[in-house]
């Protein structure tokens, strides 16, 4: 029986060399579903079946995009988030990318990414990670630990951005929580956020948090009207709780968090257990709630931040000026990552170069990228489509220029994504140069 072990297979190097001549310098990639038992699925992911493999309680809410990182899941399957490269056209034939990465770094990434990122190389790990959320309800206020506390239990910080296509559904309430009130932030010479949010999460412990009219926490955070077509930054460690069901994420590579919300807007109650997933068991043994609301950072709880964390598009000027055809920075303000979006007219092509190797994702319309036949995401529900969705762009195919051509009857609309300090054209979000934070 051959071994089946999905971090053992391996690719021939000459079979992967003439798979890129053939594709100038493309593979494509299949989508990482990621099933989760907190948040129901909005079914937009274009899947036949919904449900968890290991799980009955689980259910398909998130494709993660180029990804090299495996998701935090009890008893999920060890590749659960890992993304795929086809090496074939019917989908058996494939590796995980993260093994192509680590078997063959030098001919994807190219040597001087390998020298300069020796532990990514050795790991297959591309320390960045995007994905697309897709749930019935808004995500619940929740927080990413910072790296000091989060390394005693194995995991990440998560410095992330969200980013909300135009036509995404959004809850009720459109606006993004975020932090905490000033009121409470001022209220003496260390204010009194703190025990108001240990308060609200020992109610939520103590389950008195059952009913959404009894959930207050979000009427303690501040309000920022959500939009279309921009991009919100969520440093690591800052309370956050988006209005949007259906969100394209670009982050760090961690799949840490801690649920901070009793309710969810359609009624369903949040198990507190969840509250500490990744927390140390030691710590919460000794400071219960507190082992939580001390990982809170609060230089980004206050108004004052939140009206600063939306990042506009910009066009990117090493691109400008091509008829029929954009490409505009959409994440950007953080060291961790950074990310385009690429429209074309129908009938329009597109060139660009790129220093380093990238993974995308096209959102809406059909063209070719390199030659390769690629399909939209959006309103787009066809099993048989995620071959075309996604592609992952080799660092020779990027420095020689990608043309992309716009073969539909829409705009083409496709989004990349980046690692750390791998753009240096990348804008700098103006709040964070000014404060340093």
């Amino acid at each position: 029986m051959p071994d089946l072990d999905p971090f053992k297979v391996e690719v021939d190097n000459d079979r992967l060399e003439k798979i890129l001549v053939s594709n100038r310098g493309v593979l494509r990639l299949d989508p990482a579903p990621v099933a989760r038992t907190f948040l129901t699925p909005g079914k937009r992911l274009g899947l036949t079946n919904y449900g968890s493999s290991y799980n009955p309680n689980a259910g398909v809410c998130e494709f993660w995009l180029g990804s090299t990182h495996p998701a935090n899941q009890t008893g999920a399957p060890r590749d659960e988030g890992l993304s795929y490269v086809r090496l074939g056209s019917d989908g058996e034939d494939r590796i995980l990318l993260q093994n192509v990465i680590r078997q063959h770094g030098a001919l994807i990434m190219g040597l001087p990414w390998v020298n300069a990122n020796t532990d990514r190389a050795v790991s297959g790990r591309l320390r960045r990670l995007a994905k697309i959320y897709d749930f019935a309800t808004g995500i619940m206020y929740h927080l990413h630990g910072p790296k000091h506390t989060q390394i005693y239990v194995g995991s990440n910080s998560k410095e992330e951005q969200y980013f909300l296509p135009a036509g995404v559904p959004m809850g009720p309430d459109t606006a993004f929580h975020f932090g905490m009130l000033d009121e409470h932030l001022r209220a003496g010479p260390h204010g009194r956020q703190r025990e108001v949010f240990a308060q609200y999460l020992q109610e939520m412990v103590d389950g008195k948090i059952i009913r959404v009219e009894d959930d207050w926490i979000l009427r303690q955070a501040n309000r920022v009207p959500a939009e279309y077509e921009v991009g919100y930054v969520l440093p690591t460690a800052g309370l956050h709780a988006p209005p949007s069901f259906e969100t394209i994420e670009l982050q760090e590579d961690s799949d840490d968090l801690a649920l901070c919300q009793g309710t969810l807007s359609d009624g369903t109650v949040v198990d507190p257990e969840l509250l500490f997933l990744n927390v140390d068991p030691i710590d919460r043994a000794q400071n219960g709630v507190w082992s939580v609301v001390n990982k809170v950072d609060w230089r980004f709880a206050g108004s004052d931040y939140s009206k600063n964390f939306k990042t506009v598009p910009v066009d990117r000027e090493a691109t400008k000026g091509q008829d029929g055809a954009l490409e505009q920075w959409i994440y950007y303000g953080s060291k961790f990552f950074s990310g385009t979006r690429i429209l074309v007219e129908p009938g329009k092509t597109f060139k660009a170069q790129y220093p380093v190797g990238h993974n995308i994702l096209t959102w809406d319309g059909k063209g070719n990228y390199n030659g390769m036949e690629i399909e939209g995401f959006a309103h787009n529900i066809d099993p048989n489509g995620h071959a075309r969705r996604e592609l992952f762009v080799t660092t020779e195919a990027a420095n020689k220029g990608v043309e992309i051509v716009n073969t539909g009857d829409k705009p083409l609309y496709i989004i990349t994504f980046f690692g750390p300090g791998e753009m240096k054209d990348a804008p700098k979000l103006e709040y964070r140069v000014r404060t340093g934070i």
